[in-house]
């Protein structure tokens, strides 16, 4: 009788534990359930107001405008890598919305190179994000004589201009001449360190992140 009692209370016991360990994946998985409907809503309202959004995805952090929505993916367009991109809706976390993608944009033939200057040391100092405009150095421009056959030189030709997002930004400055003071920084078009030569960006805009 004793032996019979005891098996009984373990039973209970163990149906208890089920039960409550059943309940707590069950709530676990509502809670989720709860966090990407609201993650749509703010995705889909995006992609109509043409909004930008901070998020958090797999470990990284980015500013992006989303563009199309289905049940499980976006697409959007990515400020960090300068392209659209597919994200999976279930990794997205922390959303914020921003009025812009940017917050703050100076030009060099507008705001000259000493304001573009100041942004790299403040982005330098306080780990910003910077998009830059950056021209490679232009080229002699040699064209062939279809009479003769030679070569000829036919001026410059302007460098390839390209767009680029980058981070842990050092500045390097040049005491006897400021045309080649320059930045190191991580390329994340790239993925790798490249060095930017100052007065060959164009422009500089700080993520609003």
């Amino acid at each position: 009788m004793t032996i019979f009692i005891i098996f009984a209370s373990m039973g209970v016991i163990i149906y208890t534990l089920k039960y409550l360990l059943f309940n707590k994946k069950v709530g676990t998985t509502i809670i989720k359930s709860e966090l990407i409907t609201s993650n749509l809503d703010i995705l889909s309202s995006s992609v109509i107001n043409k909004s930008f959004l901070v998020i958090s995805y797999i470990n990284e952090t980015t500013i992006i405008m989303p563009l199309q929505i289905t049940s499980d993916t976006l697409i959007a367009y990515c400020y960090i890598k300068n392209m659209e991109r597919v994200f999976k809706i279930i990794e997205i976390k922390d959303i914020v919305v921003k009025e812009t993608a940017y917050s703050i944009e100076y030009s060099y033939y507008d705001d000259g190179i000493e304001n573009i200057k100041e942004v790299l040391n403040k982005a330098s100092s306080e780990k910003q994000f910077v998009c830059i405009k950056y021209q490679r150095p232009s080229k002699p421009d040699l064209q062939m004589n279809p009479s003769t056959g030679k070569r000829y030189y036919n001026g410059l030709k302007h460098g390839e201009v390209s767009i680029r997002t980058i981070n842990d930004i050092k500045v390097s400055r040049n005491s006897y001449n400021t045309d080649n003071d320059y930045i190191t920084a991580f390329c994340n078009n790239r993925n790798e360190e490249r060095t930017f030569k100052i007065k060959r960006i164009k422009k500089v805009s700080v993520l609003n992140i």
